[in-house]
Parts: structure tokens; sequence; C-alpha cells
């Protein structure tokens, strides 16, 4: 995640810690976070898709990510 925003893991931490200050997050876990069920809600109605997210397929060959939104 760190390296997708352009920051050190301690930078990343800090900006996902204050969307779960901020109630947009929660942790689920030591660096898991989840967003919250309105705000996915929310997104959700203003893509206009109420279903699951479509799989997307790794085009970096790396592991999923472990900060775990889902």
């Amino acid at each position: 995640m760190a390296a997708r925003l352009g920051r050190d893991e301690k930078a990343a931490e800090d900006l996902l810690e204050g969307l779960v200050d901020a109630g947009l997050l929660t942790s689920t876990g030591p660096g898991c976070y989840q967003m919250h069920h309105l705000a996915r809600l929310y997104a959700q109605s203003r893509t206009g898709s109420m279903g699951p997210a479509e799989p997307v397929e790794r085009t970096d060959g790396g592991e999923p990510p472990t900060w775990g939104l889902a």
C-alpha cells in the first residue's frame, strides 16, 4: 500500500489510521483495514454497482496486498 501511495510505510499507516479515526475504515487487525459498510454502500451507489467487485488481475506479479481492504 505504501508504494501505491508513494509514501513510506509509516506515512501510509498514519494515513490509514486517519481514515479509521474518521470512521471511513475499520481496523481488522495489525496492518489490516476494511472499508466501513456505510462508506462501501455509498461508493457502490456512486458507481451504480451494488454487487461484489469484479476480480482484478494483478499485473505486477506481486502478492496480494496485506492491508486487506474489502
